[in-house]
C-alpha cells in the first residue's frame, strides 16, 4: 500500500465523520436515526480487496479507529483496537470469500458491524454496570448494522472507482517487449 493510497483513505473516512457531524448538526431530528459505520465499511473494503500486505493495512485500520474515537469522544483506542480486529480477520478472509455481488457485500457487512458493535459494548462497558444497561446497549448493534449493511454495495462500488484510479491493477501495465 502506498503512502498516497492510505493517505487518500484515512482522509475520505475523516471527510464522511465530519459530512455526518455536520448532517446531524443541520439536521435536528436525524441524531434517533441510526448511522452508517463508514469507517468499518472503508476498513472492510481495503482488507476484503487483498491489494496490500497485513501491517499497512492495520496501520490505516489503527489510523481511521483513532480518528472515530477523537471525533466520537469514545474511549481512546477503542475503535482502533475494534477496526484493526475487524481489518486482521476481513484481510484473513478476503483469499476465502468471494465477496463480488451486492448481496454477498452487504452480507459480510451486516456480520462485520454486528461483530464489531457487540465487541464495541463489551469492550467499552464497565464491569459494575448491570447487565439490563449492557443489553440496551446491544439492542442498538442491529439497526446500525442493517443500515451499514444496505450502504456497502454501493459505497464498496464508490471505494473501488477510487482505488483503481489510485493504485491500477498489475494487469493494465503492458510489457513494451
Amino acid at each position: 500500500m502506498t503512502l498516497l493510497r492510505a493517505m487518500v483513505f484515512i482522509g475520505l473516512a475523516w471527510a464522511s465523520f465530519v459530512l455526518l457531524a455536520s448532517f446531524e448538526a443541520l439536521i435536528p431530528g436525524l441524531s434517533p436515526l441510526p448511522v452508517p459505520a463508514f469507517g468499518l465499511l472503508i476498513v472492510l473494503y481495503l482488507g476484503l480487496a487483498g491489494r496490500a500486505t497485513m501491517a499497512p493495512l492495520v496501520a490505516v485500520a489503527l489510523a481511521i479507529g483513532y480518528l472515530i474515537d477523537l471525533l466520537s469522544g469514545s474511549p481512546r483506542w477503542l475503535h482502533a483496537l475494534t477496526l484493526a480486529i475487524v481489518m486482521v480477520i476481513a484481510r484473513g478472509a478476503s483469499n476465502r470469500l468471494l465477496v463480488a455481488s451486492r448481496w454477498q457485500k452487504a452480507l459480510v457487512a451486516l456480520v462485520a458491524a454486528l461483530g464489531n458493535g457487540a465487541l464495541l459494548v463489551v469492550l467499552a462497558a464497565p464491569p459494575e454496570w448491570p447487565t439490563s444497561e449492557v443489553l440496551g446497549l446491544l439492542r442498538v448493534i442491529p439497526s446500525t448494522a442493517l443500515v451499514t449493511a444496505l450502504l456497502a454495495p454501493f459505497v464498496f462500488a464508490l471505494l473501488g472507482r477510487l482505488d483503481r484510479k489510485l493504485a491500477p491493477p498489475p494487469s493494465a501495465f503492458r510489457s513494451v517487449a
